[in-house]
């Protein structure tokens, strides 16, 4: 199954390089299964889109490539089901497709142990890198092999509400730059009383894309011991004077039991905020175990899936949702942020 899974794999690479470029051309007829001349590869994937995209790739790559024709077979699973099943299909050794979507959030799942079931990308990736987002692909790899490809990479876009953008007087293609952006903004409010955007404040999807395009983060990248918020710390007094007092000031910092992780999953996307914890005691309470822990001298609670294989005097590595994290004045014990 390896030969044809780095076949596959290989064609997938193939496959996206030429979607990128391909335009409204006509297109050769597409091949048909048990065509004596077409390579048949299996495709997994949760989402009907992403076999609509990989339809789309195939009939280009076989128009492109006549004499090379492909045919791809997909079967569209619910999320869990797909994973699920090819979890199984990898580890039994039998059953498996040549090619299948794993989502980001689950693909730590098929890295455990010491030889991942999944074929290596090395050799396909090697030649082209300085034509892949390299960072993305960081999610695949694990000990320098990569495991995975992206297909499609989304983008950071931005909607206008083009209706008060009318009332301001404002024409959306004079928006080119972020200075036109903010000018934009600035008086569509004076016009119209309301603002030209919003973002969540509750997660980070807005925001952190934007912080990672300007090659920045949240935290610098001496690790959550000497971890230090590089943030723009006038800009943030200007904006909220309230915060001025709690720059440079001791605070406390607390987090929920629920919002710490011990699981391969969630350190693939919580990395930038793992810590090493000595854990003191754990406790199984049926559907979940509670790991009373230390870190750095702290006590910390973590509340974890039942089968955590954490013990009394293990040191561990516990993701923190950052996003989830409360901030406290270690003076008055108030609130600082929730």
């Amino acid at each position: 199954m390896k030969k044809s899974l780095v076949l596959l794999l290989s064609v997938v690479l193939l496959l996206t390089m030429t979607v990128s470029g391909c335009g409204k051309e006509q297109r050769a007829a597409d091949a048909k299964a048990g065509d004596g001349k077409a390579t048949t590869l299996t495709f997994w994937t949760f989402q009907e889109l992403h076999k609509n995209f990989i339809d789309d790739g195939v009939a280009t790559w076989n128009t492109n490539h006549p004499d090379k024709p492909i045919v791809v077979k997909t079967e569209v699973y619910l999320y869990d089901e797909m994973h699920n099943k090819l979890l199984i299909a990898i580890q039994s050794g039998t059953g498996a497709p040549d090619m299948a979507d794993i989502e980001l959030g689950k693909f730590a799942n098929f890295l455990k142990g010491s030889k991942p079931g999944l074929v290596e990308f090395n050799d396909v990736i090697e030649p082209v890198k300085d034509k892949l987002i390299m960072g993305r692909l960081e999610n695949y790899a694990k000990s320098g092999k990569y495991y995975g490809l992206d297909y499609h990479v989304g983008a950071e876009v931005m909607y206008y509400n083009k209706e008060i953008l009318d009332q301001a007087g404002i024409n959306v293609n004079d928006i080119v730059t972020w200075d036109d952006y903010i000018a934009a903004g600035k008086k569509v409010v004076e016009k119209t009383g309301k603002p030209m955007t919003t973002l969540e404040s509750m997660e980070k999807w807005s925001y952190y894309p934007l912080i990672c395009m300007q090659g920045s983060d949240a935290m610098d990248k001496d690790g959550m011991k000497k971890a230090k918020c590089i943030v723009d710390k006038d800009y943030i007094i200007a904006k909220n004077p309230a915060l001025e007092n709690f720059f440079d000031k001791e605070v406390i910092m607390g987090i929920r039991p629920e919002d710490l992780y011990d699981n391969e999953e969630c350190f693939k996307e919580f990395s930038a905020s793992i810590v090493n914890a000595f854990i003191e005691v754990t406790e199984l309470m049926g559907a979940e175990t509670y790991l009373f822990m230390k870190v750095e001298g702290s006590n910390f609670v973590a509340r974890v899936n039942p089968k955590s294989t954490a013990k009394a005097g293990d040191t561990v590595k516990i993701a923190i949702d950052t996003n989830k994290i409360h901030i406290f004045d270690k003076d008055t014990e108030k609130i600082i942020l929730n």
